[in-house]
């Protein structure tokens, strides 16, 4: 194709401006996505091929649901704002699938994404370090220490592990000393990071993939490195718990947190507590109407109605939506919007080679599970992480020398 270097470009530009928008500013994310558009459109027959992807069709179909909801359900005035954001979903798997990068570009993708979790790591560890003092006692509240991603230390988290799956990933390409000293250096650092942040989220997911990736790649053959890596996973957070101060006084609360909500008493500042809730108010809504929804815009009403006869001391400032993906598209769309995002995110597993790598198993399962605590279609960062990183690990892990082998 003629000009096909400057094309190129306007794809690694893309990136850069993702990137860039997910650590410091939305306004380059929103870029990033206008020149990745640009991109697909000048090689509009890739991105028809693209659209005939399994997987394309499935994002396009879950990013449109909430739309849908409210189109059969809801009879007030929708949230357009809310619901036109999911839309954003469609933009990855086609920006993705149209470029789809040969390996050697792969690699230097990769290293541009541990570049951007270094400073990352680093910015965050480096504040830390200005005021351990109180900033480790700052994790005896729901606080944390600052992150980049407009403090959504969530997605930070789970970034960071991510990043440790990629570099995972080029550790098994890669021969040269150099590069794997960096590596692993590159892990060192990003698990006590992990650690030092203590995001419940980015614990569960670092410690299930890492499990996974190590049972998959070495129970038949290796079972005394699977047995050293399980025996390191049990130890971690014990080692954790008496070395990292903020590690410490977050288990303490989390803990402090648990025994208040479990038992139904209601304190100011208890995080975990108002998730809890939020599940509970969907869940008492699931019992009664299994099949029927609300809209996605209806069910904010109906939590806060929840909340009104059985956490009346809750603020309303407080209330939000169910802490959990599953439970949202449940309520929104019925039972049949549920099945659907089940259907979507399952679909990966009709490739055979997707079910048998062990870094897309190590990152995706837990990803799978995540959805039940978390939220990861609310809001611009969370969509572009689970848009981003699901459409690259699907990539990279069915290539076959140079080839894709990810086809409808």
């Amino acid at each position: 194709m003629p000009g096909k270097p400057r094309i190129e470009l306007i794809a690694w530009l893309t990136v850069l401006l993702l990137f860039s928008g997910f650590l410091w500013s939305r306004m380059f994310m929103n870029i990033g996505v206008l020149t990745g558009s640009v991109y697909a459109l000048i090689n509009h027959r890739k991105l028809f091929e693209a659209l005939k992807k399994p997987i394309s069709v499935s994002f396009i179909i879950v990013a449109c649901i909430p739309l849908i909801s409210d189109f059969l359900f809801f009879k007030g005035v929708p949230n357009y704002s809310s619901t036109i954001a999911k839309l954003l979903l469609i933009f990855y798997p086609l920006f993705l699938f149209t470029w789809n990068p040969d390996r050697e570009q792969v690699k230097k993708l990769n290293y541009l994404i541990l570049i951007f979790a270094i400073i990352s790591a680093l910015y965050s560890i480096s504040v830390y370090l200005q005021d351990v003092l109180s900033l480790s006692e700052a994790y005896k509240r729901a606080k944390v220490m600052k992150v980049l991603a407009y403090r959504d230390h969530i997605r930070i988290s789970w970034f960071s592990v991510i990043s440790c799956f990629i570099a995972l990933y080029e550790l098994q390409k890669t021969h040269n000393a150099k590069h794997k000293l960096f590596l692993y250096g590159f892990l060192v650092l990003q698990v006590v990071f992990i650690h030092l942040l203590t995001s419940k989220t980015g614990l569960i997911l670092l410690y299930s993939g890492i499990y996974i990736y190590a049972f998959i790649s070495w129970f038949s053959a290796h079972k005394l490195r699977l047995i050293t890596v399980t025996s390191m996973i049990l130890l971690l957070p014990v080692i954790s718990y008496f070395l990292i101060p903020t590690f410490k006084n977050r288990i303490d609360f989390i803990r402090y947190d648990f025994n208040h909500y479990i038992e139904g008493r209601y304190r100011p500042g208890l995080s975990d507590a108002l998730r809890y809730y939020s599940i509970q108010a969907g869940m008492d809504y699931e019992k009664v109407h299994p099949f029927r929804g609300t809209g996605y815009s209806g069910m904010m009403p109906i939590v806060k109605e929840w909340y009104a006869v059985h956490q009346p001391k809750v603020p309303e400032n407080e209330i939000f939506l169910p802490s959990s993906q599953y439970l949202i598209y449940w309520m929104a769309g019925g039972m049949l919007a549920l099945m659907i995002l089940i259907i979507h995110l399952l679909l990966p597993y009709s490739y055979v080679v997707l079910r048998r790598h062990a870094i897309f198993q190590g990152f995706y399962l837990p990803t799978l599970f995540s959805f039940t605590f978390e939220t990861h279609f609310e809001g611009q960062m969370s969509l572009f992480v689970y848009g981003f990183f699901s459409c690259w690990f699907m990539l990279i892990c069915t290539k076959s020398g140079e080839k894709n082998t990810l086809k409808p």
